[in-house]
């Protein structure tokens, strides 16, 4: 995804929150339960989600195009091109994981305005229950993403660490190819349970899979490094 299309993508994001407000804030009434996690609390004034859509906005585009400024200032310091290539690929991959977070900020947004329309409305709203869904789905949508992307970035100064600093290019490309292909099997996973179980178990359930996971990766990166390392050694 190039430069362009991120941009579109952004505004699109942007400009979806605004709409998204307005249209709740036509068929809201003027008073409406501040607190998420407790719709029988303290009432208050519609508008101030207003306000809060707003802050957020601000904050998206102060990270967003923040971010592109500090990496153009640092690629005009760096002469040497296998360093620029680096950086310019982690910018990129840096700006689509701020897209996948804003994405799921503003999804955030719909629920909670959708729960409290709900809630008005008389509809019973089992909130450990949501926020399970939602935590889970968050997570799993995050593994996807994380490794799908993983097998396209490139190799860093101290890839894994002091230990494995000197970890050659092909290793490290085949560790992430298997990490990205794990992690995304995790969260594929994780997301079909969540929709079956569609409660608080579902993110006891997530947790579960990012521990095993997590563990299954410890193993089979070192299990790769040493058997590529080797390979490359014997080969010298």
């Amino acid at each position: 995804m190039n430069r362009i299309k991120k941009d579109i993508v952004f505004w699109i994001l942007f400009i979806v929150l605004y709409i998204m407000t307005a249209i709740f804030m036509v068929i809201l009434p003027d008073k409406i339960p501040l607190d998420i996690f407790d719709l029988e609390g303290e009432w208050g004034s519609k508008y101030y989600f207003v306000k809060i859509s707003v802050a957020f906005s601000i904050i998206e585009l102060v990270f967003y195009f923040g971010y592109r400024w500090l990496t153009g200032k640092k690629l005009k310091k760096i002469t040497d091109e296998r360093e620029q290539a680096v950086i310019k690929n982690s910018e990129s991959h840096n700006k689509i994981m701020m897209l996948a977070l804003f994405f799921m900020i503003t999804i955030l947004y719909f629920v909670i305005f959708l729960i409290k329309y709900l809630a008005i409305q008389g509809h019973d709203i089992n909130m450990a229950d949501i926020v399970g869904v939602v935590t889970s789905i968050y997570m799993s949508i995050a593994w996807i993403m994380l490794g799908n992307y993983m097998p396209r970035m490139h190799e860093n100064k101290e890839s894994f660490g002091q230990r494995w600093k000197n970890i050659t290019p092909q290793t490290q490309r085949k560790v992430n190819k298997i990490s990205g292909i794990v992690l995304m099997l995790c969260g594929v996973l994780s997301l079909i349970l969540t929709f079956v179980v569609h409660n608080i178990y579902a993110i006891i359930i997530t947790f579960g899979l990012t521990f095993i996971t997590a563990v299954m990766l410890l193993v089979i990166t070192y299990i790769v490094y040493t058997k590529e390392e080797n390979k490359t050694n014997d080969s010298i």
